[in-house]
């Protein structure tokens, strides 16, 4: 005898549930590049540098657990000090003086016709798409001490030719301002982006309460940029303290270690030294340090009432 079964039913919401199945499955095929890029460069690099940094790792030696010892090795080093108190220097004025540059430059041309502004905007980005190590070159060219275009302007002026890279007084500002040269043209791009967001009325309301320039730029304008300002400050700290190429292609890091930035000290360290755990350990070290950075100026800038407006 058959058995009659019940007629199948189709359920509306099992559509629904296959089609977030498969938005879920497309969303990750589209972030899989990505988290495996993160991955690759970020994450296991990361793991590797804090496991090695406990280790007496060489590539001709058989690796020994050490503990703390490289990061006391590294803190105890005079020459790693030295190297953050350079990273200082030069992260204070390339962020005082590219701020205002690229502040001015702004301004400059929120003010300009469009076609002029373009010209202008465009000119101002041009060295940021250059690599460092052939603005490097451009550099040590300019600064070279026989034949060099800057000693020979000055000349025409009756000023002695300069040792601009080895001079202890001029070495740092030598590495400054070429690194002003490449930082400008993104931070006024972002200012101006930043400036013409702002709503005219705000101009507009000032100039019939009777303003100046001077009060629109106290008042409205430099209030209004705050998060922009908070933006490239922070970015520009880290940046600016990570620089290698003008540290290691223009100065070398001399002279006697004026110019030695943290990232050059650890490359130095990474390729004169038979063991990779202190290198490692300093990376680690200058990362908190780092972080510890940008915290203080999140701070400093009173984050919340920034991002709240």
């Amino acid at each position: 005898m058959s058995t009659i079964l019940p007629p199948v039913r189709l359920v509306r919401g099992s559509a629904k549930l296959t089609k977030k199945q498969g938005d879920g499955i497309t969303g990750l095929a589209m972030t899989f590049p990505a988290v495996l890029l993160i991955l690759v460069f970020v994450i296991i690099p990361i793991v590797m540098t804090l496991y090695f940094s406990f280790y007496n790792w060489s590539f001709y030696q058989e690796s020994q657990y050490v503990g703390m010892d490289n990061f006391r090795k590294v803190l105890l080093d005079p020459w790693f000090w030295n190297s953050i108190w350079v990273g200082f220097q030069f992260t204070f004025w390339n962020m005082t003086i590219s701020m205002l540059f690229a502040f001015i430059v702004a301004l400059s041309a929120r003010e300009m016709g469009k076609k002029l502004a373009g010209a202008t905007k465009t000119l101002i980005y041009m060295p940021t798409i250059i690599s460092g190590i052939i603005v490097s070159y451009i550099f040590v060219f300019i600064y070279n001490y026989r034949g060099g275009i800057l000693n020979t302007f000055i000349g025409f002026f009756g000023i002695k030719a300069q040792a601009w890279l080895v001079n202890p007084e001029l070495a740092m500002f030598s590495m400054v301002f070429p690194s002003i040269w490449l930082a400008v043209g993104y931070k006024a791009l972002v200012l101006l982006a930043g400036m013409n967001d702002i709503p005219v009325q705000y101009y507009e309301a000032a100039s019939l309460d009777g303003a100046g320039w001077r009060q629109k730029l106290v008042y409205i304008t430099i209030p209004c940029l705050k998060n922009v300002l908070f933006y490239l400050t922070i970015t520009g700290v880290v940046t600016a303290m990570q620089m290698f190429d003008l540290s290691r292609f223009v100065t070398g890091g001399g002279p006697q270690g004026m110019t030695t930035m943290p990232v050059l000290y650890l490359y130095n360290r990474f390729t004169g030294d038979l063991f990779i755990g202190p290198s490692m350990a300093g990376a680690l070290i200058l990362a908190a340090l780092l972080g510890t950075a940008s915290w203080m100026v999140f701070k400093a800038v009173n984050t919340d009432k920034n991002m709240d407006g």
